[in-house]
């Protein structure tokens, strides 16, 4: 997003990536705190969220999808 003209001027630092939040069977939250001009948080935050999405998908990594297993048993 820094090198496109379109949002690079609403960033006022490179994001910064915290790390790893948690961890699960649907996924991790990975923290990133992103500095943005006031009132464009939203915007950027939705865009940014769109740009992983995309690279994702590009390299073939699915996002965690939660598994669910029903098992019958019958009673006697």
């Amino acid at each position: 997003m820094r090198d496109n003209k379109q949002w690079s001027d609403y960033l006022l630092d490179a994001p910064e990536i915290l790390g790893i939040d948690q961890v699960q069977s649907s996924g991790c939250l990975i923290r990133v705190w992103i500095r943005t001009q006031p009132l464009a948080q939203w915007s950027v935050g939705r865009e940014f969220r769109l740009q992983i999405k995309e690279a994702f998908d590009r390299e073939g990594i699915t996002l965690g999808a939660p598994i669910q297993n029903v098992f019958f048993s019958r009673q006697k």
